[in-house]
Order: structure tokens, then sequence, then C-alpha cells
């Protein structure tokens, strides 16, 4: 696969790969920096061998051997892991076998938890265990595997699309992306994501990888592989990167919307602000007005600047006035230009009661904190806690303070 699809030299880069083991009784299968590992599932009644976990495996050594080697940090160890699960689906689509058709579920036919469950999902990741599906949504503490998702699903969508037909899934884009994303087929992503890799860095994240995939792009094919790499990054919420390449050719008009925080709280009195940022996605920058809806009586909404050309940013601020219910209150903000685009502001009147200790059962809303096993954090969206929801495990609703 690696040969005909990427035109790479086997694993290493030069024709070769490191040793396997097979057959032992760890729950685990794992890469060590001199050979793969493979053990058993949960219960103990299948190998860890399917395609896509044996070429998870293999990716990390690809990830280990490229410039940049493995790196360190949360979000970079993501990308690693982000990488083994590409390479597993890209290897399912070569070998094309009706006794694992390719897809974009991890794992799923080495029954890791004893049934069919998968391991990540790809094309929607926030369906299993939660995982973030947009780099907005990525903590400094997220798990490395957890931290796989916005790759991941930046690569299905620039694969598949996100509304792929012939009987794939459809993929959900990031609040202030792009409508729609065409994909451009398995095999030219695939060269496309190992130039990237190519180009990586001891201290790679999505920014830098935006930026590289869009080389690797113009340079393998053209400007209509260049913008669909564009448009599938601002459709996970990674914006432009500093000088990153112009794709040329003819574009779509199109621009992304990105808040930064998107959620906040104020007394009554008080004020909360956020930045509202715009990337140009296709075609030339253009002008974006903004306006915002849904904020509630006593709340007074204001930009500055109320319109921005896209690529730059403005100051959202929204002042509660003396009297204003105590609540939390979604407000959204559009931008409209050649298109429009929305984004959602979660506002929380009142104060905030201190932080308390995270318990399942309790009903939570916006800017709350809590502690858990010693650590701070700050709630994102207002939700009930269910088991398993301890905030480690579900950076979509906890980020740590």
């Amino acid at each position: 696969m690696l040969k005909e699809w990427t035109g790479y030299n086997g694993q290493n880069g030069r024709g070769g790969l490191v040793p396997a083991r097979a057959g032992l009784s760890v729950v685990n299968a794992y890469y060590d920096g001199s050979k793969t590992t493979y053990g058993r599932n949960q219960t103990g009644t299948n190998q860890l061998t399917s395609i896509d976990v044996v070429a998870h495996e293999y990716g990390h050594e690809i990830f280990d051997r490229t410039p940049g080697s493995s790196g360190s940090g949360s979000e970079n160890g993501g990308m690693n892991e982000s990488t083994g699960d590409i390479f597993g689906a890209l290897t399912e689509a070569y070998v094309n076998s009706p006794a694992d058709p390719p897809d974009y579920t991890v794992g799923e036919k080495a029954r890791f938890y004893g049934d069919t469950r998968p391991i990540r999902n790809m094309y929607h990741p926030s369906l299993v265990n939660n995982d973030p599906n947009c780099y907005t949504q990525l903590g400094s503490g997220t798990e490395v595997h957890a931290a796989a998702g916005p790759q991941n699903h930046w690569f299905y969508l620039l694969a598949e699309g996100s509304s792929p037909g012939g009987g794939k899934p459809s993929s959900p884009i990031c609040t202030g992306g792009p409508s729609s994303v065409t994909g451009i087929g398995v095999q030219k992503a695939a060269k496309i994501f190992m130039g990237g890799l190519l180009l990586k860095t001891s201290g790679w994240n999505h920014r830098a990888a935006r930026a590289a995939t869009i080389t690797s792009a113009k340079a393998a094919y053209g400007a209509t592989e260049c913008n669909a790499v564009k448009a599938a990054w601002s459709a996970i919420a990674v914006p432009a990167a500093a000088g990153e390449a112009d794709c040329g050719g003819s574009q779509t008009p199109d621009f992304s919307l990105a808040l930064s925080p998107n959620s906040g709280s104020a007394e009554a009195g008080g004020s909360a602000t956020a930045t509202v940022s715009t990337t140009t996605t296709g075609g030339d920058p253009q002008s974006v007005a903004l306006s915002a809806s849904g904020a509630p009586s006593g709340v007074a909404a204001a930009f500055s600047p109320a319109t921005v050309t896209s690529g730059n940013s403005a100051t959202l601020r929204l002042d509660v006035a003396a009297g204003t219910a105590d609540g939390t209150y979604p407000i959204t903000v559009t931008g409209t230009g050649s298109a429009t685009h929305t984004v959602t502001y979660t506002l929380t009147v009142g104060s905030d009661p201190g932080p308390g200790t995270w318990a399942t059962g309790t009903s939570y809303r916006a800017g709350d904190t809590v502690t858990y096993a010693g650590r701070s954090y700050r709630c994102l969206q207002a939700h009930t806690a269910l088991p398993g929801w301890e905030p480690p495990n579900v950076p979509a609703l906890w980020q740590p303070v």
C-alpha cells in the first residue's frame, strides 16, 4: 500500500520494517520503537491482529521514522495515534477484503471489548467514548487516543467528504466551518497525508499539519485537491496557518467562523468577551458582517468591529444589565458574506458558586467549576453527569483549569 499509493519505501522509509510479536496474553497492541506487539482483547477470546490494528501499530513506526520523530505532548501524541488509525484505514482500503471490508472505524474486527464495538470512529469521533470531533475541543490534558479524533475526522472529510453517499456515512462539520466538503478519494488523500508527514517537525501540531498537507497537495496534484485539504481542515476548526500555500485556481468564495472562548459567565452588571475569528476557505478574502441573536432580555451584544475582512478577527462584548435573570443562554453569532455561517456562545448569568466535587446525577451548566481527583475543571456545556462522564473522560464537556 505504501509503495503503490504513496510512493514511500517501507515503514522505515528505507525498504524495511521492525519485527512483530504476536500471540501474547497482554491486553494491548503497541509499538515500542523497536518492534510491534499484539496481544489479546479484553475477554481473552481474540488476538488483536485485524488489518487495521496491525497497520495502526506500523503507522506509529512511520510517524517515528519520518522527520521530527515521535515528538512529545498531548497534541503531538494524538496526531501519532491518528496516524496509526489513518494507515489502518488505508491498508483496509488497499486490501479490500470481504472478510474485513474497508471502513473508517478502528479495530471492530479485533473485538477489543469482546464484541464488534470499534475502538475509535474516524468519520464521527464523538460516537465512541465522546472523543472530540473538532480541534477546538482538544485540551492540554486530552488523553492521546481521544486526541486522535480531530485529525481522523479531517482525513475522512478529505477522502470521502461530508456527504459521500454510496452507502458511506455522512460526517459532521464543526461550528464555523464550510457548509460542506467534497472528498477527493482515499488514494489521493493517502499520498497527500504521507507527503505531509515528510514535512513533519518535532513540534508537530494540527496547524503545522494543515500547512504541510496543503503544500503536499499542491505539489502532488493541484488547485482542486489543495483547496479540498484547506476545506477539510477548516471543517474541523483548524484555522489557516501563517504563510500557508496559496492553492491557486478558481475557487468558490467562502469563509469559516470560530469563537474563543465559546462560553463564559458574567454577573448582572458585568460583561463577558470573546474573540470572533474568520478564515478565508475559498476564493479571495471577503467582507463578513457580524451579528448576534438569542440574547436574553437585559443582555446587549456588540462587535468591534462589526464588519471584518475574512482572515481577521473582532471582539464580541456581552453587557449584562442589573436585574438580568440568572440562567444559561445560548447566543448565536452569525457571519454574513458570500455565505452565512454561525457559531454559538453560551453565556451563564449569575455568580459562579465556586468549585464543588464532581458527582454523577448532578446537573451542571456552562461555566460551573468542579474538582475531580484533585484537579479543577470548568464545564463547557450544560449537561447532567452520567457514570463514565468523569471530567478527564469527556473533553467536550470539561476543560482543565
